[in-house]
C-alpha cells in the first residue's frame, strides 16, 4: 500500500539561471517492506518478437522486496512529479526507491534537498564543483554553491512506473 507522507513546497526558486520549479516536486511515500512479497519468476527471457510459451520455464519465486529495496532499513520511496528526468527513464508519476545509506558518487541519480526543496537529479562532481543535472534538455544544470543549503538524502536504486504513464 502506498501512503502519502509529505509534499514539497510549490514555489521553488533559486538564483537567476539556476531554477527549480513545480515540475521538480517529489512526494514522499511509505511502502511496507517488512512483509515478504514473492512472485513467480520465469527463467526464460521474454520475446519482443515472436511469442514464446513461458509456462514450461517457471523456475522459482522471487522476493520482489529484495529486488526493489535490498536494504529496507535505509530505503525510502518518493513519487516523481515532473519531466526533468525523462531521459534517464524516470517519467512523471514514477516511484523511486532511494537508499539513504549509500554514499552518493559522481553520476549517481540522487534525491536531494536544495535550499529546503526536494528534487531528483544526476549528481555531477567535477573537482570541487557540484552540479545537479536534469536529464531533459529543456532544463539547465544547477550549480551548487557554498551559499546554498544542499544535502543528498539518498541514491536512487530502483525506478518503478506504469507503462501507461509514459
Amino acid at each position: 500500500m502506498l501512503i502519502y507522507l509529505a509534499n514539497t513546497r510549490k514555489n521553488m526558486r533559486l538564483t537567476a539561471g539556476n531554477r527549480l520549479d513545480e515540475n521538480d516536486i517529489i512526494e514522499f511515500i511509505n511502502i511496507d517492506l517488512t512483509q515478504s512479497t514473492c512472485l513467480p519468476f520465469y527463467a526464460s527471457r521474454i520475446s519482443a518478437g515472436f511469442p514464446s510459451p513461458a509456462d514450461n520455464y517457471l523456475e522459482f519465486s522471487i522476493n520482489i522486496n529484495e529486488i526493489i529495496a535490498p536494504n529496507p532499513v535505509s530505503t525510502f520511496f518518493v513519487q516523481v512529479n515532473g519531466d526533468s528526468m525523462i531521459d534517464a527513464h524516470i517519467p512523471q508519476k514514477a516511484i523511486l526507491a532511494v537508499d539513504k545509506a549509500l554514499a552518493a558518487k559522481h553520476n549517481d541519480i540522487v534525491v536531494c534537498c536544495l535550499d529546503g526543496d526536494f528534487t531528483v537529479k544526476r549528481l555531477i562532481l567535477e573537482g570541487k564543483e557540484v552540479w545537479l543535472k536534469p536529464e531533459n534538455c529543456k532544463y539547465r544544470p544547477i550549480a551548487v554553491t557554498p551559499e546554498m543549503d544542499f544535502r543528498v538524502w539518498g541514491v536512487v536504486i530502483t525506478v518503478m512506473y506504469n507503462p501507461k504513464d509514459i
